[in-house]
């Protein structure tokens, strides 16, 4: 059974920024009844969730960036409640730590921020890019740390399927190598010259991800655009997935 999609709406942010409900009610009309939320544009999590409810759209999750959890985990968790979603996903960490003890650094936090959050019903996830798959100077690769067997899995992976593709490695057996810490599965799709494209127009294998996010026992999938090929003035709506 496929599981339910979502938008993530950094793929509207324009149309955010310019009209946060204008924007949501066209994602509702093209057919979204689930959202993942990149930012606030200027609003708060009161006033969206006071649009989202009169829309009837859920909330799946709200990205955060590293500094913000590090600096004010507090502040996130007591958005993700008043918002009504379960996930607070860190959508990266910053340059500086991108090195094996850097690594380490991101592992302890999110892994900190992870148990506190789970005292109040939060799950804290990790969004990935490409970069995380690049060899350091010991050999290794930043998502191998982030995700090694022995690490207490305190936090999970918010996988973004055509970042790692991007960095040269396989989706799907990474969908397999985090069963049981994968519930939001981020659904893009690569045209040649590893462009974006929406989900289904490109070289990725949209077909046999979906049927691994049902083995794999994804939870929501998440679609998300990071051009202007997917946004709402182009009318990107659900794929038949």
């Amino acid at each position: 059974m496929t599981p339910p999609i979502a938008l993530q709406l950094f793929t509207t942010r324009d149309e955010m920024d310019a009209d946060v409900e204008n924007a949501i009610e066209r994602v509702m009309d093209i057919g979204y009844r689930h959202v993942e939320v990149g930012a606030l544009h200027g609003s708060t999590p009161q006033l969206l969730l006071a649009c989202y409810d009169r829309l009837g759209l859920s909330i799946v999750s709200l990205h955060a960036d590293y500094d913000t959890l590090e600096e004010d985990l507090p502040g996130q968790l007591e958005a993700a409640r008043t918002l009504g979603c379960r996930y607070v996903t860190c959508t990266s960490i910053t340059p500086r730590l991108r090195n094996p003890k850097g690594y380490r650094e991101a592992v302890a936090l999110l892994s900190q921020c992870g148990a506190r959050a789970a005292d109040e019903g939060v799950t804290i996830c990790y969004h990935n890019h490409s970069f995380e798959f690049e060899r350091l100077d010991d050999s290794t690769r930043g998502m191998d740390i982030m995700y090694a067997d022995d690490q207490p899995p305190t936090y999970q992976a918010q996988l973004d399927v055509y970042w790692v593709a991007h960095g040269g490695d396989d989706p799907i057996s990474w969908m397999r190598r985090l069963r049981g810490r994968l519930d939001l599965l981020h659904m893009k799709d690569m045209a040649p010259g590893r462009r974006f494209t929406e989900v289904g127009c490109g070289t990725l294998d949209i077909a046999a991800i979906v049927t691994e996010a049902d083995r794999t026992q994804v939870r929501v999938l998440i679609i998300e655009q990071d051009t202007d090929l997917g946004r709402i003035a182009a009318g990107i709506r659900p794929p038949q997935l």
